[in-house]
């Protein structure tokens, strides 16, 4: 997937990018992902394919019929159109006169932050464009109102649970993924229930972090409920938004010191890494960048947890 024209630099480059770029687009992980090397330019538009709903079980001993093709179902394979209209971008720079300053250890340590501050930026942006969808005009059942911040705890998880296993949420071998906002999900880690090591076999007060609770992959959020709404979080299944997403690539590479397309396997997305100098302003850029869209896919594949 590489295509570089200074190996050594995309690597590093790799290397610090992943990890803060992983946990910044973790909440994307719970919805469906198109990033297919089918090239695609800027306003075009996307199949996503989505999972199909199950099947129907019928008799074979029917008295209508007994063999086994007259009882087959098609099985409806649906999509959803995603235009790419979306291209966010992060580009930084560093003059002649910075790099001449600074000594050659403390300008790495410097970019490598800045590498790490402008992957949590654009995953942040995604992030929040991508569930600025979740509101109620496109979301609104199955609903479920949540206990204040509180009393929010493990048991109120089990309800939410309990709701959507009566909704045959759970069938597909899939569990659904559930998103808290920062109270909700720092409300979790105080609960003594999780809290007991003995009781949840969590170690949530080594690492501070709760990665699943009764069925529920749990993950954190701090921008969710942006859009208002009363949004504390959301539960949902993959089939409930889709996300196109493929690279953006340069027409050249004259002027380039490196190019590199970075696939983050938790989530899928597929950005693009370059960096070049132009002599005329003594200058070195640094951009990450992406094309993509998304679009509701099935309205009734995720439940917000609203405070009112």
């Amino acid at each position: 997937m590489s295509n570089s024209l200074s190996s050594a630099y995309v690597d590093n480059m790799s290397k610090i990018l992943m990890p803060t770029l992983g946990q910044a687009l973790l909440p994307l992980a719970a919805f469906t992902f198109d990033v297919s090397s089918e090239v695609k330019e800027q306003g075009d538009t996307v199949k996503v394919a989505l999972m199909p709903d199950a099947n129907t079980v019928v008799d074979l001993n029917d008295a209508t019929a007994g063999d086994r093709e007259s009882k087959a179902t098609d099985i409806t394979l649906t999509s959803i159109d995603v235009k790419l209209d979306k291209h966010p971008i992060t580009a930084w720079s560093t003059t002649d006169e910075e790099i001449r300053l600074i000594a050659s250890g403390a300008m790495n340590g410097i970019h490598a932050d800045l590498i790490r501050l402008e992957a949590n930026n654009i995953g942040n942006n995604i992030c929040d464009q991508v569930t600025s969808l979740i509101i109620n005009s496109n979301f609104n059942s199955p609903a479920h109102n949540v206990a204040t911040v509180a009393n929010f705890d493990a048991d109120e998880v089990v309800d939410i649970e309990t709701t959507l296993s009566d909704a045959n949420w759970f069938t597909d071998g899939q569990n659904p993924t559930m998103v808290l906002n920062s109270a909700y999900y720092g409300n979790l880690k105080k609960d003594r229930a999780i809290q007991d090591i003995s009781a949840s076999g969590i170690p949530v007060i080594r690492t501070g972090i709760v990665d699943s609770v009764d069925r529920f992959p749990l993950i954190k959020y701090p921008n969710l409920g942006a859009q208002s709404e009363s949004l504390a979080g959301f539960v949902a299944k993959k089939s409930a938004i889709g996300i196109a997403m493929r690279p953006s690539v340069p027409q050249g590479k004259s002027r380039m010191e490196a190019f590199t397309l970075i696939k983050e396997p938790q989530s899928g997305a597929v950005l693009s890494v370059r960096q070049w100098y132009d002599p005329n302003y003594g200058k070195f850029y640094t951009s990450v960048e992406t094309i993509f869209g998304y679009a509701v896919a099935r309205s009734t594949s995720l439940m917000r947890l609203t405070t009112a």
